[in-house]
């Protein structure tokens, strides 16, 4: 079946974000990146939570935005973005799925001719340990589900990618995210300023088990001369307030709510001596790939994923020993010569990443 088009620009539409602009969040950055990128070459229809938007724009780059009463995350998510996908149906030939929230009515869509379905499942959400056991299954089953029912897939992550081939025997085109965003010009001051006038290491993440948030504050609990701004949403569940509650009050520890205002993060991270990331699972994790933009030493937990991203040039930890001699050894090298880890720029620029997702357009 033909696709209709509007001046031979084709019809697309981005489901399974919380929207545009971007706050805090890996798709929401991917959705405002592939908009900036994309309006102008596609019809490009952008579905976004109206419980996360006071202002809600009409248009965005020239996609038009379409907001559903529904929470992005969480339970809501699945309703959130079925909904979303059923409205797509009508108004798009080809739907972007991100995540796998809503993959429940991919078979469906596989009997409405010439509809086009791509889907980034995102990473293996069923391993995080913040899921009980009826959580995991539900999850495993939308993934497969949505791999087996997608006409092409997406993976932000070679071990991704690995996985469905392995798993599944289906190809994915490899695609990351970008991080050239952090560093555009007027996006931050380098002002020299320092939290609380000291240097200090850095921490960007969901507050979650798997992110090894215990690991990382017991280590600079038991080094009081090294200093750790460690930014999350600390109000978000009782895991995260328990945590807060415990270690907030540790003098060379300062724990601060989320930021999302573009200056003021990226000053945080330009003025960091240190990155350390803790994700024990993921894809193409974008607080780690947003961090290497500012070249500062990296100290990741010791993963596949962590590994290849920062393609084995970073430090790596698994326990709180191995975590803490970092550290230390670190501090020792800042005295004599910052170490810098420079990412492969060209990997991570987003007009790269827009134009392979466009490609996949049929």
């Amino acid at each position: 079946m033909k696709k209709r088009r509007l001046n031979n620009r084709p019809r697309v539409s981005i489901v399974g974000s919380v929207g545009v602009p971007a706050n805090y969040g890996g798709f929401e950055t991917l959705t405002e990146r592939l908009a900036i990128h994309m309006a102008q070459k596609t019809q490009l229809h952008i579905f976004c939570s109206s419980k996360a938007y006071k202002e809600k724009l009409k248009y965005f780059h020239g996609a038009k935005l379409h907001y559903i009463h529904l929470k992005a995350n969480g339970i809501q998510s699945i309703l959130y973005d079925i909904i979303s996908i059923i409205t797509a149906i009508f108004i798009s030939d080809t739907i972007i799925v991100l995540g796998i929230s809503g993959t429940i009515i991919f078979p469906l869509i596989k009997l409405i001719p010439g509809k086009e379905v791509i889907l980034n499942p995102d990473g293996m959400e069923w391993k995080r340990s913040k899921w009980k056991r009826s959580g995991k299954d539900l999850l495993s089953m939308l993934y497969k589900i949505g791999v087996y029912f997608a006409d092409k897939i997406v993976s932000d992550h070679v071990v991704i990618q690995r996985y469905i081939k392995l798993n599944y025997n289906k190809p994915s085109t490899l695609i990351p995210y970008g991080s050239d965003h952090i560093t555009e010009a007027g996006n931050y001051t380098n002002t020299g300023s320092k939290i609380n006038d000291k240097p200090y290491y850095l921490v960007i993440c969901r507050i979650e088990p798997e992110n090894s948030i215990q690991l990382i504050l017991e280590a600079f609990s038991s080094l009081p001369h090294m200093n750790l701004v460690f930014i999350g949403n600390w109000s978000n569940s009782e895991f995260s307030k328990n945590i807060y509650n415990r270690y907030s009050t540790i003098d060379n520890i300062t724990l601060v709510n989320s930021v999302y205002n573009n200056n003021i993060i990226n000053n945080i991270r330009s003025n960091a001596i240190a990155y350390i990331h803790g994700h024990t699972c993921g894809g193409t994790n974008p607080s780690l790939i947003d961090a290497m933009r500012f070249q500062a030493p990296i100290i990741a937990h010791n993963n596949i994923f962590n590994r290849h991203t920062t393609s084995n040039k970073a430090t790596y930890f698994y326990n709180k020993t191995e975590l803490t001699e970092a550290i230390i050894n670190i501090s020792k090298k800042l005295t004599l010569n910052k170490d810098r880890y420079t990412p492969e720029n060209k990997i991570y620029k987003w007009q790269n990443i827009a134009d392979s997702y466009y490609n996949l357009i049929s």
